[in-house]
């Protein structure tokens, strides 16, 4: 229960100071002390507490009934157009598997973005920046992202650098399938991009200049860390690395 509201104003006047922590929240604890000694405190605390409650539960009712319209619009505006392109389409297979791909795609983004305690969330945007590429390019980008946090100013800038990873996988790897693997802890978020393509000398010149601006000038400049590795016929690997509390 939060200062100053008028729960806490009539709790406080009624049992004093004394159960008042030093944030000048209610010491819980103190408070049951006080209460379950004394049938009418518990009276007097359950007729103010009560409709708080109720009040919480028809917010979360609320709250439910409009996350499920929400998905019933989403499920009628996306999935059911795109299985009706299906139904036009069933005798060409790469647009049949390019279709429901996508639609696998939005419906991942979907399901992150409001099953997340995080808005906006850095899985969907991760996931929706490997989708941007999959249809630019036409390749398969195999996502896994574990964890979930904000993603702020810095964590967009990783985003961008990772879906520019992605695009010089696409571009220049020589293959249809391309790996993310993303971590989110408390120490910070780490991406990597990896193909078994075609690869490169990186000390070679003009070898990963794209790469050079694009993915390591941009994660140096939000103030994380980005390292190429890559051998001729040995596909590349673009690992990058932003800390917690970069702000």
């Amino acid at each position: 229960m939060r200062p100053r509201r008028s729960a806490w104003k009539q709790i406080v006047a009624r049992f004093g100071r004394g159960i008042l922590r030093a944030d000048r929240t209610i010491d819980r604890a103190a408070l049951g002390r006080v209460v379950f000694a004394d049938p009418a405190a518990r009276r007097f605390l359950d007729r103010l507490i009560h409709p708080l409650v109720l009040a919480d539960q028809e917010r979360a009712a609320r709250r439910q009934a409009h996350d499920r319209a929400e998905i019933a619009a989403h499920l009628h505006d996306s999935v059911l157009q795109t299985l009706a392109l299906l139904q036009q389409a069933p005798e060409d297979p790469r647009q049949v598997a390019s279709l429901a791909r996508r639609q696998e795609r939005e419906l991942r983004g979907y399901i992150d973005q409001i099953a997340s305690a995080f808005s906006p969330s850095l899985r969907a945007a991760l996931r929706h920046a490997a989708g941007e590429v999959e249809d630019l390019f036409m390749v398969r980008i195999d996502t896994v992202v574990v964890g979930d946090c904000a993603a702020d100013t810095p964590l967009e800038s990783l985003v961008q650098a990772s879906r520019e990873a992605m695009v010089n996988a696409a571009k220049h790897s020589g293959v249809d399938r391309v790996a993310l693997f993303a971590e989110v802890t408390a120490g910070g978020v780490t991406v990597t991009v990896r193909d078994r393509g075609r690869g490169f000398d990186p000390a070679a010149p003009a070898a990963g200049r794209g790469l050079a601006e694009s993915v390591v000038g941009r994660m140096e400049r939000c103030g994380g860390t980005a390292a190429v590795r890559s051998a001729p016929g040995e596909g590349t690997e673009i690992d990058l690395h932003l800390g917690r509390g970069h702000d």
